[in-house]
């Protein structure tokens, strides 16, 4: 009688030991990447086997996605955009700042529904790619920056919690490098738009159309440059030159400045670009006369100026 007693407390623990760790094959998942209930059931089979530590702790199961959620989620294996994570290599294709094929198919994916790292990785490569400043994407940049917010807060909630494991920690280092490189993207995209800030900053200050397209923090900043610019060149130089040559609006009539002799700095609209059509955009006349048919998904090498309603427009993408 007493030795059944023992037996079924035997089993009892047995038992409980066996729920404790099924309960921290995945902690990181139920705790602090919480799934919609219709989701559970396919996360337990993506899963899979979970005593595998190496295999668990490398596997895109356990890392954040930058999907168009308003809330930080785990993949399980979902479509394309939904393994778009933070910096990843399908982010960033082969590493140089361009996308996979898939990314940039306008048959596979529509713009609006990409993930917003995604969103913010085309608004670099077209604002590299262009020569002008193009329009300030701050949808795009704000839903980026909030959801490395929301990243930031799971991974502190995480490190400050004594239950961590060290398999989880392994999983966290994951997610920390997805949010530097989605940090480092997000630097790039602005670094680019302030080269161009300060190269074309007096062009920017005259015309209205192109101040159109500079957010507010970027106007004040353009305002700020051209007086700085504007002081130090009086100072250093045009004090000591005659008053005739004190205007830095200057033609010059060829001897300062571009080609033109403008001393005012501005983009030239007739170089090169690469574009990639996202709709079919019908035919387009060219300066010298030739038709260029433009269908959708086609690539062509146009002068900018060609183009450059389109792109405003997105109905082509730069490459």
């Amino acid at each position: 009688m007493y030795r059944m007693d023992d037996d079924d407390e035997e089993e009892e623990e047995e038992e409980q030991q066996q729920q404790q760790q099924q309960q921290q094959s995945a902690p990181l998942v139920n705790r602090f990447f919480p799934l919609d209930d219709d989701e559970d059931e396919d996360e337990d089979e993506a899963l899979g086997s979970s005593s595998a530590a190496p295999a668990a702790a490398g596997s895109s199961s356990y890392r954040a996605t930058a999907g168009g959620s308003s809330r930080p989620s785990v993949s399980a294996g979902g479509s394309a955009p939904e393994r778009n994570r933070f910096g990843s290599p399908s982010a960033y294709g082969d590493g140089l700042g361009g996308l996979d094929g898939n990314q940039l198919d306008p048959e596979l994916h529509d713009a609006e529904s990409l993930p917003e790292i995604t969103k913010l990785s085309r608004a670099w490569m077209e604002e590299r790619g262009s020569p002008d400043i193009l329009r300030w994407k701050g949808d795009v940049v704000d839903g980026v920056i909030d959801q490395i917010d929301q990243q930031v807060t799971i991974v502190d909630s995480l490190l400050s919690d004594s239950a961590t494991s060290q398999e989880e920690h392994l999983r966290l280092s994951l997610v920390q490098l997805d949010l530097e490189r989605a940090r480092w993207l997000l630097k790039a995209y602005l670094r680019t738009r302030l080269c161009k800030i300060e190269k074309f900053a007096r062009h920017i200050a005259s015309e209205q159309n192109v101040q159109a397209r500079l957010s507010d923090v970027e106007l004040g900043y353009v305002k700020k440059y051209n007086e700085l610019q504007t002081a130090h060149l009086n100072a250093s130089v045009l004090s000591y030159l005659p008053d005739k040559m004190h205007s830095l609006a200057d033609t010059g009539g060829g001897l300062s400045g571009g080609p033109s002799g403008d001393m005012v700095v501005k983009p030239d609209l007739d170089e090169p670009a690469f574009v990639r059509c996202r709709h079919d955009c019908g035919q387009l006349q060219l300066p010298d006369g030739e038709m260029v048919e433009l269908v959708k998904g086609s690539i062509h090498l146009l002068r900018y100026k060609s183009v450059q309603f389109l792109v405003e427009q997105g109905r082509v993408e730069m490459l």
